[in-house]
């Protein structure tokens, strides 16, 4: 019985490190029809929706704010795949549960050098950070409420965080949520490099490598970009 459970949760991690960029690509979308609605993130007074705006909606709706959920969580059910998928990648045993930060400790830890390498592990423990441990927008119950808006002892989503949103908020996620997808990508192709290292006794390089697509950027407030590198053509993969 042990054994057909641990072929199941096999088997789901082989599928969700392929939905990863499903949910990646579902966060941006959702992210895309929020920027094309020109009143959200704008401050209007009654006078000036009436006057200049009138058939705008409040600036952010109830809908905006359920579709902005929507994005967070498949966004961060991207990120936990995403993790996991490295592990199974690199042949070692998947982490279990939905936290976050205690994933992204374990990559350090049993990962790093051996099957991804510096600087996308710093820039992905970034992303941790800012959409995970020090989120914003989320409460203090974090796994439950980001799903369920409701949690097991009865807390709800304090929707009120929703009303703050700044339309600079919505073009940061979707930058985000494209810098995340590069970044799995680079430490994909580190897994699969390093293990053709191992095959070869091929000591690989951990400061640079030849094969890698994109380049990763640090500016100047913290946060962390990618781009493409010169000579590299474009790829489904890739977002920029």
């Amino acid at each position: 019985m042990t054994e057909i459970i641990e072929k199941r949760k096999k088997r789901k991690i082989q599928v969700g490190s392929m939905l990863n960029f499903g949910y990646f690509r579902g966060a941006q979308l959702l992210i895309e029809y929020l920027l094309s609605q020109k009143n959200i993130g704008k401050s209007f007074t009654s006078k000036d929706i009436i006057q200049k705006y009138p058939d705008y909606d409040p600036p952010f709706t109830l809908e905006n704010g359920a579709i902005f959920l929507a994005a967070r969580y498949n966004f961060k059910h991207a990120l936990e795949l995403s993790m996991k998928s490295l592990f199974l990648n690199a042949k070692m045993i998947v982490p279990t549960g939905h936290n976050l930060q205690d994933i992204c400790k374990k990559m350090r830890i049993e990962l790093l050098s051996k099957s991804i390498l510096e600087p996308s592990l710093t820039a992905w423990e970034w992303l941790i950070d800012r959409y995970y441990i020090n989120d914003k927008f989320a409460p203090k119950d974090k796994n439950e409420l980001d799903r369920y808006m409701v949690s097991l002892n009865g807390n709800k989503f304090p929707y009120k965080k929703i009303h703050d949103l700044k339309r600079k908020d919505l073009t940061d996620f979707l930058r985000d949520i494209k810098t995340a997808k590069n970044l799995f990508y680079e430490m994909d192709s580190e897994c699969d490099f390093i293990k053709s290292c191992n095959k070869f006794n091929f000591n690989p390089s951990i400061k640079s490598r030849e094969c890698s697509k994109i380049i990763i950027c640090k500016l100047k407030d913290g946060r962390y970009i990618t781009k493409r590198k010169s000579g590299v053509f474009k790829s489904k993969m890739l977002d920029f």
